[in-house]
């Protein structure tokens, strides 16, 4: 065996003659047994996305690399690979994903992390033995792993000291068919309620503290944490409403390769992510106000206590989540909707808050990548939860009485306004809608003496007032005074699915909606919801406010109800039991079930409970229903329709 130099390069020879070292034979030197880049790529415009699985290391030892997920962490300004336990990873997010960006020389591929960019080239040895996608790694460059574990004393991450050398490492790599590209950051419907909270972890035992917000009457503005002090309790926390951006915004941008007719192929700026970015607007008792969570004022980056809430659209976030339901709170442009360059090795949340002699206080932010420190205890995580400062009355359906603090019935009089009296039991019957809400809203409704199968409604008028002012014709009869609203009861029927009923508006029979449509639906619907929310001194007293005038409460005055009173002089009711006989509709069901058709709709009276079919003229069955109401509406089409009620003789009727 010889060396033998041509030009610059160096060969390994071997010889037959050893005198004269003639009979030169030159060969080249292979690669055998690795893994062909092409072979992991996808035959489609497509990124071909892995999620990796370190298998080296001691298994059982939670400080070892061993069954960890790779992904990135920043340490010293740098991004650093770090191996995450299962239970601290989020592999359906990009940051735990590795996308194919380059195959070099056959053999050779780059790995990149989807969110962060970092990224490392590598060579793959198929270990068979172990798992069809398991391999070994030659790595070019010398970079270390870093575990991250759980605590097991203070439930905290921690990062290991048993570091372990990207070389010669056994990973598992498993394909990611399909990407979400919003996965990661928080994504709910616009208006979503929240309150932002601070602790440890997000257990149920963990004490928690809330964002609150004060009005500085000197200089009439909202303040953040104005006094310094956070409330201890979700009853006290300020509440805030997301306000959701029509259009997402690009926070993924990057090439990668894919095999296109075996010829590896660059698709530029073809991975995508997106997330959608939110304002925090602040609700003051129900009231939607003009005060946004601030991003930080002046020079400030992040937000410190007493902080001048910010305008409309002056502070908006993509808001990041972990993988224990903590967020970051991520600033962003209004108006660039490409925000790829926001996410790096500064990346930082604009909140954070710390224990401090004795207190708790906003601090510095750490960037949101960043490797698990010390001082952890000090530090406590922000979480965005979906709850109500205040308490709802449960929502259950059935027949109550309101009762005032001076042990007073709310009733009404013969012109259907609101009224208290002092003797003689009155039932309403309490109906649940929007149940998946924080807070969810009630019809309160009787039977009266109304002859056309209709329920009187508690309704709020405040709309026909400023319509019938408009139009000059008002004669005041929905107000006591002026600037005092009349709580009245409006003739209505309730739909079976509570997101419609239908109504007398201007002498014509109609059905309201939440919203208007082209199809002669109108708007409206609020006005006949209320909220019942629990006192924050007793909690079997409760208030009850409008859904569709915020901020707008039933109080009465001179034994006359009315929406113009605020949230100090809303009256105080406890709720009892109702007496359905005395004047509800309980009482009519000794006249059986009763079958009106309307206009597109058919209403059924007194089956609640029951299983109700209805069919057509030809006998084709066009609703089927179990009735969850005494007074049901079901929208059908028009013609002769035969309602069979479980247990009664099927009736005919015409819907127009």
């Amino acid at each position: 065996m010889e060396i033998l130099q041509h030009n610059d390069n160096f060969y390994l020879t071997t010889i037959s003659n050893t005198s004269d070292k003639t009979d030169k034979f030159i060969f080249k030197l292979g690669v055998a047994g690795t893994k062909k880049g092409i072979e992991l790529l996808n035959k489609e415009a497509k990124a071909a996305v892995y999620t990796i699985r370190v298998l080296s290391g001691k298994q059982g030892d939670v400080k070892s690399v061993y069954g960890k997920y790779l992904t990135s962490a920043v340490d010293n300004g740098s991004f650093e690979l770090v191996a995450k336990a299962k239970v601290l990873s989020q592999t359906e997010t990009p940051a735990y994903q590795w996308m194919i960006t380059s195959v070099d020389d056959t053999y050779k591929i780059t790995f990149t992390n989807r969110e962060t960019g970092d990224h490392f080239l590598t060579t793959l040895f198929p270990k068979t033995d172990l798992g069809e996608n398991v391999y070994e790694t030659a790595v070019p460059s010398t970079r270390d792993i870093t575990p991250i574990y759980v605590d097991e004393n203070t439930y905290r991450e921690t990062a290991s000291t048993q570091t372990v050398e990207f070389k010669r490492l056994l990973v598992e790599l498993t394909k990611v068919e399909e990407v979400d590209p919003y996965a990661g950051f928080l994504n709910v419907d616009d208006q979503t309620l929240v309150t932002m909270a601070f602790a440890r972890d997000n257990n149920v035992t963990s004490n928690k503290w809330y964002t609150a917000v004060t009005k500085d009457n000197n200089s009439n503005v909202y303040k953040l944490n104005a006094d310094g002090k956070f409330a201890n309790s979700v009853s006290d926390a300020a509440q805030w409403q997301l306000i959701k951006d029509e259009a997402p915004k690009t926070i993924i941008e990057s090439s990668f390769v894919y095999n296109r007719g075996n010829h590896v192929t660059v698709q530029a700026k073809g991975d995508k992510g997106y997330a959608y970015a939110y304002q925090l607007r602040y609700i003051n008792d129900g009231i939607e106000t003009n005060a946004y969570f601030p991003q930080g004022t002046g020079t400030s980056t992040h937000v410190n206590g007493a902080d001048v809430m910010a305008a409309a659209d002056a502070a908006k976030f993509v808001i990041k989540q972990a993988a224990d339901g903590s967020v970051y709170l991520i600033p962003v442009s209004s108006t660039n909707a490409n925000v790829t360059t926001v996410f790096g090795k500064t990346t930082k949340s604009v909140v954070a808050v710390k224990y401090n002699n004795d207190e708790y206080v906003y601090t510095t932010p750490s960037v949101v990548y960043a490797l698990p420190g010390n001082n952890q205890d000090m530090t406590l995580k922000t979480y965005l939860i979906e709850e109500a400062p205040e308490i709802s009355y449960p929502a259950e359906e059935g027949h109550i009485s309101l009762i005032s603090e001076m042990n007073n019935y709310i009733s009404m009089n013969e012109d259907r306004d609101g009224i208290v009296v002092n003797e003689n039991q009155y039932s309403f019957y309490l109906q649940v809608t929007d149940k998946d809400a924080v807070v969810p809203s009630f019809y309160i409704s009787n039977k009266g003496t109304v002859e056309d199968g209709n329920r009187l409604f508690l309704f709020n008028p405040k709309d026909s007032v400023n319509y019938y002012v408009a139009d000059g014709t008002y004669d005041r009869k929905y107000q006591w005074n002026e600037d005092d609203t009349k709580a009245v009861f409006k003739p209505a029927t309730l739909w079976e699915s509570k997101d419609t009923l239908t109504t007398i508006v201007k002498g014509n029979k109609v059905a309201v909606a939440k919203e208007a449509d082209d199809e002669g639906v109108l708007g409206g619907l609020d006005n006949f919801k209320v909220q019942i929310i629990q006192c924050e001194d007793d909690e079997n007293a409760y208030r009850i406010r409008s859904v569709a005038d915020k901020g707008s409460y039933l109080y009465g005055v001179n034994d006359k109800l009315s929406w113009s009173g605020n949230k100090k002089n809303a009256m105080r009711f406890t709720i009892a039991a109702g007496d359905p006989t005395s004047n509800e509709s309980v009482a009519d069901g000794a006249a059986g079930v009763k079958v009106i058709g309307g206009n597109g709709i058919v209403e059924i009276q007194g089956a609640a409970g029951k299983k109700v079919v209805i069919s057509n003229i030809l006998g084709k069955v066009v609703a089927e229903t179990i009735l969850a109401s005494d007074n049901a509406t079901i929208a059908v089409p028009a013609g002769i329709i035969a309602v069979a009620v479980e247990g009664e003789n099927a009736v005919k009727t015409i819907v127009k």
